[in-house]
């Protein structure tokens, strides 16, 4: 097997010299080999979905957390091929609270079954850091598999890992019905923070003498891909559910008013369900940016009151519910995010972050303010939006301070 992937290298890596494809408008009956990879990105378009249709973009952990975040942007190529466009990725993971972030692609069912690896060209931006290593998945519907990315310069270099290597349960993974690529930097595995990577030509490369034509890597009925309407991707972290609504704000409402239209109903319907699923402590709406003629108060608070309201009205609790205008950039009506973030409380959480806080109330009464400090910050690990509980810790690291 290691001798076949060598060939495969050796060949795809050699195809690769040749030169760069155009941004690709496959057809149905376009065809795959070992020396023809099939591209998933290669951004020379500067179209916002990959070369099958799927949404792409970046995500975070915690998308209130300023200190670790991940941006990305299209750069022109004046390096690798000297046309089109590569992926510019600014990651960060230095923070006080838990962190990682990364990006994310959208397959729509692709069917892998005939392939045999990725390959992916990267190189880490000199001038502003960047991590060796990261980590990369393949999801289907309901299994993830994930290898790292290793050895990464600042120059370019094509990394080519086969599906064997992966780890995760190959033999219960669906690689014929495929829903997400990400890429991942994790603050507990990077030693460098943050940096920057660059990122092009993402292709999945066929089993050797395989020739697998485009319309067998679909659904008979592909997932449509119309950029006009809200998409919704859901991202289940280990306490948390991200909601992203993809896509422009204004298909949330009727044109040219605040209100919620048939499409944004539906897709707030969805949330709603996803919010039933576990006991959530709570829902923060993001939305995009916007002026109203109304003093002091944006369009974007006016729409994001209309989310609320909505959801309220569906019964979920009010108590959880709050809306926040995230600015990225130093220009605060422009560059906003429409999410609708979902924290919850895991089974048993609760009951845990109440051990912690009195446990941290006993220690401070008694002067133990080391202790305070320790029982409060896991209680904050569990509720890392408490203000109160913040102000606590403050109080007493300062009154360590002075003892």
């Amino acid at each position: 097997m290691k001798t076949i992937l060598k060939i495969i290298m050796i060949i795809f890596l050699t195809a690769c010299i040749t030169g760069h494809a155009e941004a690709e408008k496959y057809k149905p009956d376009d065809t795959f080999t070992v020396n023809k990879p099939f591209i998933l990105f290669n951004f020379d378009d500067k179209a916002p979905v990959n070369n099958i249709g799927g949404s792409y973009g970046a995500f975070d952990l915690n998308p209130y957390d300023r200190q670790a975040y991940c941006r990305i942007s299209l750069k022109k190529d004046n390096d690798l091929h000297k046309k089109g466009y590569y992926l510019k990725a600014t990651y960060d993971v230095e923070s006080d609270q838990p962190a990682f972030n990364g990006l994310w692609t959208k397959l729509n069912g692709l069917n892998l079954s005939q392939f045999e690896g990725i390959s992916l060209k990267i190189k880490g931006d000199k001038e502003k850091g960047f991590s060796d290593f990261f980590k990369i998945e393949l999801k289907d519907k309901e299994n993830k598999l994930q290898a790292d990315i290793e050895e990464i310069t600042s120059q370019w270099k094509t990394f080519v890992i086969p599906f064997h290597e992966f780890e995760g349960d190959l033999e219960q993974f669906n690689f014929a019905d495929l829903n997400e690529f990400t890429m991942v930097f994790e603050d507990w595995r990077l030693k460098t923070k943050s940096g920057r990577f660059f990122i092009d030509d993402i292709s999945f490369i066929p089993k050797s003498g395989k020739s697998v034509k485009y319309k067998e890597l679909l659904p008979e009925k592909p997932v449509e891909n119309n950029n006009k309407a809200i998409k919704m991707v859901v991202q289940e972290k280990e306490n948390e559910v991200l909601v992203n609504i993809i896509e422009d704000e204004k298909y949330l409402f009727d044109k040219g008013t605040s209100t919620i239209s048939d499409k944004g109903r539906e897709v707030l319907d969805k949330v709603i369900k996803v919010v039933n699923k576990d006991s959530y402590k709570r829902i923060i709406i993001m939305m995009f940016a916007g002026r109203s003629k109304k003093d002091n108060e944006t369009a974007s608070e006016i729409k994001a009151r209309a989310v609320f309201d909505y959801l309220i009205k569906k019964g979920i609790d009010y108590k959880k519910l709050e809306y926040r205008i995230i600015a990225e950039g130093k220009d605060k009506r422009k560059n906003y995010k429409c999410d609708v973030l979902i924290i919850r409380w895991k089974e048993g959480e609760e009951e845990k972050f109440k051990t912690h806080f009195f446990n941290g109330m006993d220690a401070f009464i008694k002067e133990g303010y080391t202790q305070a400090i320790n029982e409060w910050n896991k209680a904050l690990k569990i509720d890392p939006d408490n203000k109160d509980l913040k102000q606590r810790i403050d109080q007493a690291k300062n009154a360590l301070v002075k003892k």
